[in-house]
């Protein structure tokens, strides 16, 4: 605007080209920002920039330093950071990440080989400035893992249409296509070479095996074990079971194919990296198989019949067996086993409950009583109906907080109309912030104080709003109606 200052419209405009760049890299697309009037032709240098000054030199280097900042946080993304923070997605989501990291690369890439950074580096290397190595290296970073984006995307394509064409036509017509996905995997394997390092190929093992669990999953009904018809529980983890043996089997084929090759690397690291949760699956369906078998033979007891002399009498002692088979309700069983096991869980909790809020009352500043709300109220829900009576607490904590910073704000303000008196204002703010100037003093020291303000503030808002949301859950639970 031609009525600002200009140091309001640099700082304006500033803010607009960070939001700017924060919003295209939440899209996906990072686009470079430009500082203001920061921009150069192709044509050669022009003369205005011929007599290097240090305004110059600064405007470029700052603008490097921005530069490398965003794009080593897009360099530093990985396929596994979605298993490490304890997801479980499937190979769809290994896809999708290299897809749309070889399209983000490529507007980095073509952003960086603009005429414009050509001149920046021209600029820098003539001011032999110590940011040339960093533009050299940036371009060189970003061409590699363009590279590698781009062969990793080519060869997992295959393998998309792959996936389609299993999650369409469901778990029981999976296994038939599991022979032809392990293939995929090795060629993958054994053509891409950057895909041939362990910790690639144990990620897309990961999903894979997710994908299987969770299908296996969406197979198995809900009331697998209250079913009358236990043989036909039984038929249906057994096809799991025989579904996941196949899987296990075909990657085993292709270990070994590998192996008996010169020209690719193995896979010779441990099996339990990539087929961890699978396993656990595995033997819960195995447990599951094995429970289904023992009660289906109890119950085809109830026809046993024994002839001969005794033939009777061991009958009856076959039908009492039977029926007290039938009374102990295995099923029944197994719930009452895991309801006591929610019911000890829940005394573990009101009893950790009941020491945060001794540990809270013993709390003696604002910021440890937040730090113990918001570990109470993220934990578990339970916690919040005995840590309720604690809030007056919490507001008399900051209560006093507030207090504290009115009492420094008005001590500033008597320490600067004392100063004003004796005419030796620039000696205001000289214990609060030292070896700075008077200016970026007091600005300095309003802004810590407003911080101090503000931070616990908003703790306090979301705290109060994580207290609502639990007590709602709660009261859903104790409904009658909660499922």
């Amino acid at each position: 605007h031609p009525m600002w200052p200009n140091l309001i419209s640099e700082d304006i405009s500033r803010h607009v080209e960070n939001v700017c760049s924060m919003t295209l890299a939440v899209q996906g697309s990072l686009l470079l920002s430009w500082s203001q009037g920061f921009f150069f032709s192709s044509s050669p240098l022009p003369l205005r920039y011929e007599n290097y000054d240090r305004t110059l030199a600064h405007t470029i280097e700052t603008q490097v330093i921005s530069w490398s900042s965003l794009i080593q946080k897009i360099l530093k993304q990985d396929s596994s950071d979605l298993l490490q923070t304890g997801c479980n997605p499937g190979p769809s989501a290994e896809i999708r990440f290299w897809a749309s990291r070889k399209r983000n690369l490529e507007g980095i890439h073509d952003q960086l080989q603009s005429p414009s950074v050509e001149i920046m580096a021209k600029v820098l290397e003539e001011m032999d400035s110590s940011y040339h190595p960093t533009v050299n290296t940036l371009i060189g970073n970003v061409s590699n893992a363009l590279k590698e984006a781009q062969d990793v995307d080519l060869y997992l394509r295959p393998l998309d249409a792959q996936l389609f064409e299993l999650e369409k036509n469901g778990f029981l017509q999976m296994e038939k296509c599991i022979p032809a996905l392990f293939h995929t995997v090795f060629l993958v394997w054994t053509n891409c070479q950057y895909y041939q390092r362990p910790a690639r190929i144990v990620v897309l093992l990961q999903e894979l095996c997710n994908l299987f669990i969770e299908q296996a999953f969406a197979y198995l009904p809900e009331d697998l074990l209250r079913r009358e018809d236990t043989e036909e529980s039984l038929l249906m983890i057994k096809k799991v079971v025989k579904l996941l043996g196949r899987f296990k089997e075909s990657y085993q084929a292709q270990k070994e194919r590998l192996a008996r090759q010169q020209t690719c690397p193995p896979w010779d690291f441990p099996s339990a990296m990539a087929f961890s949760r699978f396993d656990r699956f595995m033997n819960r369906m195995l447990q599951l198989e094995n429970l289904l078998e023992t009660v289906l033979e109890f119950q085809r007891m109830e026809k046993l019949e024994f002839g001969g002399g005794k033939g009777r009498l061991y009958s009856e002692q076959v039908a009492k067996i039977h029926s007290e088979f039938c009374s102990c309700s295995w099923y029944k069983a197994f719930e009452d086993e895991h309801n006591t096991f929610k019911r000890r869980i829940a005394d573990f909790e009101r009893r950790l409950a009941n020491l945060l809020c001794l540990a809270f009352k013993d709390c003696t500043g604002l910021e440890a009583a937040l730090k113990v709300s918001f570990y109470c109220l993220t934990h578990h829900f339970i916690s919040s109906q005995l840590f309720g009576p604690s809030f007056t607490l919490l507001q008399q904590h900051f209560s006093d907080e507030l207090e504290n910073c009115q009492f420094l704000i008005k001590s500033q303000l008597n320490q600067v109309s004392f100063l004003f008196s004796l005419r030796l204002i620039y000696h205001v703010g000289s214990g609060v912030t030292k070896n700075m100037a008077y200016t970026s003093g007091v600005l300095k020291w309003a802004k810590m104080l407003k911080e101090r303000i503000e931070t616990p503030w908003e703790k306090f808002r979301s705290l109060f709003d994580m207290s609502l949301v639990n007590h709602i859950l709660c009261n859903q639970q104790q409904s009658p109606g909660y499922v």
